[in-house]
């Protein structure tokens, strides 16, 4: 894995932590599981379907990645079990440079 696989991957934990937060998982760590169990199995749920379209959608905007591109850095997140690494990143960037104004909308601010 090199720098720029990790950037996208933190930003995937950027997207998916509010994702997370608005879900009815404990901790990020079953939320990731969750969605890897989705995905492995097709089987996936409205909300995670719309999370999955956003997270794309941010990807490919951000980062101009194709689909497949995107596809394959989804599911190598999901599939690793460092998502805590990502989530303690994301919360203590939150913590020490608050997005200005309110936090809870900051999707809508980047309009993704």
């Amino acid at each position: 894995m090199n720098k720029f696989d990790n950037y996208i991957f933190l930003s995937i934990a950027e997207v998916t932590v509010p994702m997370f937060s608005k879900s009815n998982f404990t901790t990020y760590t079953a939320y990731c599981r969750g969605m890897r169990t989705s995905l492995n199995e097709g089987k996936l749920s409205y909300k995670e379907k719309h999370d999955l379209l956003k997270l794309g959608s941010f990807l490919s905007k951000v980062y101009a990645l194709n689909s497949i591109e995107i596809g394959d850095y989804i599911i190598k997140y999901f599939d690793k079990d460092n998502h805590g690494e990502f989530y303690r990143l994301v919360i203590f960037t939150n913590e020490v440079f608050p997005f200005t104004g309110d936090d809870k909308d900051w999707d809508k601010k980047l309009s993704i």
